[in-house]
């Protein structure tokens, strides 16, 4: 058993075609297949069901593929680490950001970044806290920027800097015209909130709870835009 093996069956899984997975791994399909054949002869079981219409993975292959993706990532990790070895300000930088963040930060920091280390590749993503933090807990992703408080005894947290709320409301909005509001003025409108799972609209809620204010929420976003 090779990585190779472990890159063809997950090539085969994600394209549920022998013959789209054989371009992407740049074989022959003849090629990929007498592999793949073999390595189930040495696993001693059937990865995919065949048919003339598509490939579908077995339940044992299901569980494989899951461990193979796993092995395929380490093995990259490896390689990365070596490279960061050979040249420490080089290698790859994976940074995360909650989505309410990502679109504003992401451009000065990786302008910062590019001059601190220029040899440096950088990888970015967006994710909600409790995944970010689940990626750095799994070395997925080297630091991230979101929500506190973060609770994991195992990373390292900082604050930043304090991100106020506000209000936005449409011009004619009879709340439009005042300086400051308090929550019990928005009990009788109805608020539009990040949807569940978003810091922001979790704190909003939060906010309101701990007044014992209650507010319907029934509009949701999916993004600040």
């Amino acid at each position: 058993m090779n990585l190779r093996d472990l890159e063809y069956i997950v090539a085969v899984a994600d394209r549920s075609s022998f013959s789209k997975a054989a371009a992407h791994c740049k074989v022959s399909q003849p090629t990929l297949s007498t592999q793949l054949k073999k390595f189930e002869e040495y696993l001693g079981v059937t990865l995919f069901e065949r048919n003339n219409k598509r490939v579908k993975l077995t339940d044992a292959g299901t569980q494989i593929v899951t461990i193979a993706r796993r092995m395929l990532s380490d093995g990259e990790n490896i390689l990365e680490l070596a490279k960061n070895c050979q040249d420490p300000l080089g290698g790859l930088v994976k940074i995360g950001a909650i989505p309410t963040l990502a679109s504003y930060v992401f451009p000065a920091l990786v302008q910062q970044m590019r001059k601190l280390l220029p040899q440096a590749k950088i990888i970015l993503s967006e994710d909600k806290t409790s995944d970010l933090v689940s990626k750095l807990s799994n070395g997925e992703i080297d630091f991230a920027l979101a929500a506190m408080p973060i609770h994991h005894s195992e990373l390292a947290n900082k604050k930043l800097f304090d991100d106020p709320f506000y209000l936005a409301v449409g011009a004619q909005h009879p709340l439009a015209k005042q300086k400051q509001v308090s929550l019990s003025q928005l009990q009788d409108f109805e608020l539009l909130l990040l949807e569940e799972g978003h810091c922001l609209g979790d704190q909003a809620l939060a906010l309101c709870s701990a007044t014992g204010m209650r507010v319907a929420t029934e509009l949701r976003a999916t993004s600040l835009e």
